[in-house]
């Protein structure tokens, strides 16, 4: 091959690699378990003897009432700010446009899931949301369910490639999230990781976030649960591994 049409080839692989991602055939997430469904299988049932205290007591929160007072300490909230995590479960007519006035100020929503599942609402609310004016703006971010059966730098992909199908992350955008949870096939179904031990989901969930980083030059965020952590056998320690990524707890 003449040295001078390397780069030409070069140039000729990348626009390739870039066709293939954003020619991807996408399935649309339709029966995936809710993270309701999540929190009913595996959260209240460990509660069961003190549920009236942790849960039933407090009932359900109220916009924008409950943002400024907790009436569980019957004291104020002066330094919290509130937001939402939105996917198809709220369906297509949700009213970005009055969350600000609900004292609203973040919109998660989910994008995908594992690798070439998508959620189906994610590109109008993110769309919406970004087209919000400045008086009624709201910050916005995207999601990923981490599957335990996928690559997870393939998922890393999948997830980027997505967004920037839908317009991509903008400088004023949200951290990426990596939803890790329960991964379940079916409603009742066991927790998928737990074929992998504690050491190898450490290494699932910093290759998909080392490779965000890479990709989007922002640092995701964790979001995980207490719970599921102990679930799955993996001392608090290991939060350390971590180190360069914020973790966000479930509550």
């Amino acid at each position: 091959m003449r040295d001078d049409l390397l780069p030409l080839m070069i140039a000729i692989a990348l626009s390739s690699a870039s066709f293939a991602a954003s020619a991807q055939d996408w399935q649309t997430l339709k029966d995936e378990p809710s993270r309701a469904e999540l929190f009913e299988q595996f959260i209240v049932p460990k509660n069961k003897s003190d549920q009236e205290r942790a849960f039933e007591l407090v009932g359900p929160f109220v916009f924008p009432t409950d943002t400024t007072y907790d009436p569980t300490k019957n004291a104020s909230r002066p330094n919290a700010l509130f937001g939402i995590d939105v996917s198809h479960y709220e369906g297509p007519t949700i009213r970005f446009d009055i969350l600000r006035d609900q004292n609203v100020r973040f919109v998660y929503a989910k994008a995908t899931q594992g690798v070439g599942y998508k959620d189906g609402q994610f590109a109008q609310y993110w769309a919406a949301l970004g087209a919000l004016p400045a008086e009624k703006k709201v910050w916005r971010g995207a999601y990923h369910f981490l599957s335990s059966s996928d690559d997870p730098v393939a998922q890393a992909d999948s997830f980027v490639n997505f967004l920037d199908q839908n317009g991509g992350l903008q400088p004023a955008d949200l951290p990426p999230v990596l939803d890790l949870e329960w991964d379940i096939a079916t409603k009742d179904g066991p927790d998928r990781w737990q074929q992998h031990d504690p050491d190898k989901i450490i290494q699932i969930v910093l290759a998909w976030l080392d490779r965000v980083k890479a990709r989007t030059q922002k640092v995701p965020i964790v979001y995980t649960a207490r719970s599921w952590w102990h679930d799955r056998g993996i001392p608090e320690e290991s939060f350390s591994l971590l180190k360069d990524y914020k973790i966000w707890i479930a509550d």
